[in-house]
């Protein structure tokens, strides 16, 4: 198992593996000492290091060493903006998520005994994630895996919050000889907006001597919610094949509140009179979807390794028109809107890899969609890794071409109206991606995006086009060894032509922190580190319509953004606290969100994983 590759992820820490843990999700297999989030585990027990990148898991950051360009616009669990991904695109059935997931469903786990993991972490500025994983044969051919989580937390930024669930819930049966049965259903909510979704009423009345009264009532909140359900029944028809039946359904919602204006004129015999009134209101786009899938994996053709599958099935894209919503239709005047549309469709995708020499090896991923939504679309990803000795070069070239960008182009209501846009989305993007070293290791990325057709909000009704390139430069040094270790990364970006996003033109980050161990039950981490960009964004939505705005507007202004942290392993619990934003009071707040509110003020983070055995 230690040989197994990636095709697009590779997570070795140290030159040591202690004990191998291995996720795999849908094109990726990871082998490391680190445990991602949805595991495998061989044998008894379940040893954890404390690393780097265990680290970033801690605070909730995706498997990143280069974490601190990534933001939320909540303490917790709300949409993600990452400087060095500044686009957020849809999947090739054009589902999309905005807000992010804390948990990956493993496509296997097996184990002899049964184990149990509870974390919490606690959110910047208050709230908290709980969540409980189980791993536990039910017999001596069943494997159960459950993985709950319940996230509640306040806002930093215009005090938005977030609020929702997670499920994984897998059972694996082995048949034996016949190979093995898999039952999958995964279950996440989340909601996130202004106020938490809460609301902040200001109220003004007045007794002018005409007027009984004036009444006034300004509630202005708004909420963006994502759902997301899935089931899937897979078997294996051999060691080479497997079929699968899925049901999914995604959906969107978001729900604001207007200005409520009650004027009540003061005359007797007269009933007091409405004068104006603008109600609230919500939507709803949904994509559900019947499939099935036939894969086919690890065939050797003249030394090729190919995998593929072929999945057919039918989507329902929908609109919900039965509420009240002033964008789709007003009291008076009922316009045409869009409802819902039936399709079928047929995908697939073919894995490709092939040893060049001793040292290098290609690989493809090549995706295509061949009936239904986005017919004739393509997403082609090649890539050669040259292997020398504590080095590893790759070369990736990715090509996207989508008639539609998003589900949600087929869209028309009251005040917009975004099928006017014919013009094909096409992304080529050029990806060189060098490191060196192994207790110290160096890294140098180069990225450089050729965007043509782009689509982009520009308001409630506007949808825009992108031409332009973004190119981007990376570099770092970093140690992960026992004692002292240093942290240098840095990075600058460059972008052509008007609209479609906004970028930080430089970032940098600084830190140094101190690891120790004694024995395999003990180990301590502390450190600090400090990052600067030259821009900075937070996330943003329409609160009119469940879509995505891309960040334009630019808040800029330069902040040392500063953390210091403590991590610590006691056999099978690991603690950890964070001082978020330590420098402040040091130097003067000119790094702001919204251009009125400041990131977040100095505050105290909580995180703790305990893994209990039976």
């Amino acid at each position: 198992m230690i040989l197994l590759y990636s095709t697009g992820l590779y997570s070795q820490e140290d030159s040591t593996i202690r004990n191998a843990l291995m996720d795999s999700s849908a094109y990726d297999v990871v082998v490391s000492a680190i445990m991602p989030q949805g595991f495998m585990v061989n044998g008894d027990s379940l040893y954890e290091d404390i690393s780097s990148a265990s680290s970033a898991q801690m605070w909730g950051y995706k498997f990143d060493s280069w974490e601190w360009t990534q933001r939320q616009s909540s303490a917790l669990g709300g949409l993600v903006y990452n400087s060095l991904v500044p686009v957020t695109e849809s999947e090739m059935d054009g589902t999309y998520n905005f807000l992010t997931l804390d948990q990956a469903l493993p496509k296997s786990h097996t184990a002899s005994a049964p184990l149990s993991r509870l974390y919490y972490r606690s959110g910047q500025g208050g709230g908290q994630l709980f969540g409980i994983q189980s791993l536990a044969p039910v017999d001596s051919s069943q494997q159960l895996y459950i993985d709950y989580a319940r996230i509640n937390t306040l806002g930093i930024y215009r005090n938005e919050g977030s609020d929702g669930h997670e499920l994984n819930v897998s059972l694996i049966s082995d048949r034996g000889a016949d190979g093995n049965d898999r039952f999958t259903a995964s279950y996440f909510t989340r909601n996130t907006g202004q106020n938490g979704g809460l609301s902040s009423p200001d109220y003004f009345e007045s007794n002018i001597s005409t007027l009984r009264s004036n009444f006034s009532v300004n509630d202005p909140t708004g909420q963006f919610s994502e759902e997301k359900i899935s089931l899937e029944f897979a078997r294996d028809l051999s060691d080479k094949m497997s079929v699968t039946f899925n049901v999914n359904s995604n959906r969107w919602m978001t729900s604001n509140s207007r200005s409520v204006n009650e004027y009540f004129w003061d005359s007797t015999g007269v009933i007091p009179m409405l004068q104006e009134r603008l109600l609230s209101y919500d939507d709803t786009v949904g994509l559900f979807s019947l499939s099935s899938t036939f894969v086919m994996d690890d065939l050797m053709v003249s030394g090729w390794n190919f995998g593929s599958f072929v999945s057919f099935g039918f989507d329902r894209y929908y609109s919900d028109v039965g509420s009240w919503d002033s964008y789709r239709s007003d009291s008076v005047h009922v316009g045409d809107v869009f409802n819902s549309s039936n399709s079928l469709f047929l995908r697939g995708s073919v894995q490709l890899s092939k040893k060049i020499s001793q040292s290098s090896r290609l690989l493809g991923d090549y995706h295509f969609n061949a009936l239904g939504y986005n017919a004739g679309a393509i997403d082609g990803k090649s890539k050669i890794i040259v292997s020398m000795p504590l080095s590893q070069l790759a070369i990736s070239w990715d090509i996207v071409y989508q008639s539609k960008m998003y589900r949600w182009e087929d869209s028309y209501g009251y005040a917009y109206d975004f099928r006017n846009i014919n013009k094909a989305y096409v992304k080529n993007q050029l990806a060189i991606d060098w490191q060196h070293g192994d207790i110290w290791r160096t890294e140098v990325a180069v990225r450089g995006i050729r965007y043509s057709g782009m689509r982009y909000l520009t308001g409630f009704s506007e949808l825009g086009l992108y031409d332009g390139f973004y190119g981007r430069i990376q570099a770092g040094v970093t140690s992960d060894r026992q004692g002292w270790n240093l942290v240098a990364q840095g990075y600058s970006a460059s972008k052509t032509g008007v609209g479609g996003f906004s970028i930080p033109f430089w970032g940098g980050r600084l830190g140094s922190f101190y690891t120790t161990s004694i024995g395999d039950k003990f180990q301590l981490r502390s450190g600090f580190d400090i990052s600067m960009e030259d821009a900075f964004y937070t996330p943003d939505y329409l609160g009119g319509l469940p879509l995505w705005s891309l960040q334009q507007e630019s808040i800029s202004g330069s902040y040392p953004w500063a953390n210091v942290f403590f991590e610590a392993r006691i056999d099978g619990f690991v603690g950890a606290v964070r001082i978020v934003n330590a420098l402040e009071g040091l130097f003067p707040y000119t790094y702001y969100a919204y251009g009125t509110v400041p990131r977040m003020d100095r505050s105290v983070q909580l995180s703790a994983k305990w893994t209990l055995f039976n």
